[in-house]
């Protein structure tokens, strides 16, 4: 699977790792939280859930044109890590690019909501919804 970058970038590859799924019912919708939502992959991930029906929330660093997007389309964005960030979250999503000891990493952890990584994230959504995602890249 490849992904291109909506500001023209390059195409970049998913790399589908270790096996989160098979914990995670997917049958009904989840609150989905977003730990770096601000990012390409994150951004489109996130879409995606709230067009397959989940409320979707995220957290980025630094505000940017793609979290405004995400704004303006209903999503919230948080760019500070509040634990009230938190309240009624079933799964978080993050991205490696927010490192472990980042404190919007800590809080799920300390409330017990489980996390998985954007790429098994990617996986799972497709696996359950009826949602076709594509791209032509060059």
């Amino acid at each position: 699977l490849w992904i291109r970058s909506l500001s023209g970038g390059a195409c970049a590859p998913v790399i589908m790792e270790g096996n989160y799924m098979q914990h995670i019912n997917f049958d009904q919708k989840k609150k989905v939280h977003f730990i770096g939502i601000g990012g390409i992959s994150m951004y489109a991930l996130a879409f995606a859930a709230k067009i397959a029906g989940h409320r979707v929330t995220g957290y980025d660093s630094t505000p940017s044109h793609l979290t405004r997007r995400l704004e303006e389309s209903g999503i919230p964005v948080s760019y500070e890590a509040k634990k009230e960030d938190f309240d009624g979250v079933e799964l978080v999503v993050f991205t490696g690019a927010v490192h472990e000891d980042d404190p919007a990493r800590a809080i799920p952890r300390e409330r017990g909501i489980p996390e998985i990584p954007r790429a098994e994230f990617l996986g799972l959504l497709m696996k359950n919804s009826k949602i076709m995602l594509g791209n032509y890249c060059q």
